[in-house]
């Protein structure tokens, strides 16, 4: 395992021990004093390489990255050097599972990596329909606000909080949601909803983890595509999704072996919406502002 000093290893440890997997071997690399936890510094950079040495020397066979995407560019690279090419499990660790950013790493390296990728896979259709910013521009227009799903989310949090506390909105019906939620099995977005397209958002009790989705993805150096998550990022590489891009959440990955590293088996760029998508509301937003209206008016109030 190579990670950063801003990781909680005695808590990743515990969670192998439940499954009866061994830590062959690790190497820790030290954030400087206020280095951001998605950047890279030459103090950091200067540890790399004698950290893969480390690795390699133990005889490590399959590295789990939680590194983020320049530091784990430099190891990539330290890797090559040092003629070590392990598999690698990729971990969504920011951001190494973006398309562009792997780019980046060493390719003949990263051709083993594999794992679990959070970002939502290509589309050859543009502009990109994500069903979250859709809902957003429906009701305040294509000028305004945000164009980021990740953003939305939260919005879907909020959505979900006051769509099943029901009609009386009270601080007592907003706690029991995540209670009713748990109680039928789900709640929404992505992995709940079978959705490809669209990131989860759960909504939990205050002081739980919240649970992050995920699909199952491999690194493919050859495919040219416009890469993953709404970027339009046209280039070589790219990360191929499994099971039609289906989201994961704890607990509920399968057991059977999946054919990664196999692309009969998987797809790097959808070349459409799949039919099974949440659909953003097509009809007008009477008195919205993407309808020209100039005031919020609350439906209670509206005839």
């Amino acid at each position: 395992m190579l990670y950063s000093s801003d990781v909680d290893i005695a808590y990743f440890k515990s969670e192998l021990k439940k499954y009866g997997v061994p830590l062959a071997a690790e190497a820790m690399y030290t954030l400087p004093p206020g280095a951001s936890a998605l950047t890279t510094t030459p103090e950091i950079d200067q540890q790399l390489p004698p950290l893969v040495a480390k690795l390699k020397d133990g005889g490590v066979n399959n590295l789990i990255i939680f590194a983020n995407h320049p530091a784990a560019s430099t190891a990539s690279k330290a890797m090559k050097d040092q003629e070590w090419f392990p598999e690698i499990t990729v971990t969504s660790y920011p951001y190494t599972d973006l398309d562009i950013l792997a780019r980046n790493f060493d390719q003949d390296v990263w051709s083993h990596a594999f794992g679990l990728g959070w970002f939502t896979p290509g589309l050859a259709t543009t502009p990109y329909p994500s069903t979250l910013v859709q809902g957003f521009q429906w009701f305040w227009g294509t000028d305004k606000g945000t164009k980021w799903d990740g953003a939305a989310s939260g919005l879907s949090q909020l959505y979900t909080l006051l769509q099943f506390a029901g009609p009386k909105l009270t601080r007592q019906t907003v706690a029991a949601v995540p209670a009713l939620l748990a109680r039928n099995g789900g709640n929404v977005g992505g992995a709940y909803s079978d959705s490809a397209f669209t990131f989860e958002a759960p909504v939990v009790k205050a002081g739980e983890v919240t649970p992050r989705g995920v699909a199952m993805v491999w690194w493919n150096p050859s495919l040219d595509g416009p890469g993953n998550y709404n970027l339009s990022s046209q280039g070589t590489g790219q990360y191929m999704y499994l099971d039609g891009g289906k989201r994961y959440t704890p607990g509920t990955f399968p057991t059977a072996k999946k054919k990664f590293f196999d692309a009969s088996k998987a797809t790097g760029t959808f070349a459409t919406l799949p039919a099974s998508e949440p659909k953003a509301p097509t009809y007008p937003c009477a008195g919205c502002p993407s309808s020209g209206g100039t005031s919020v008016i609350p439906a209670a109030s509206q005839t």
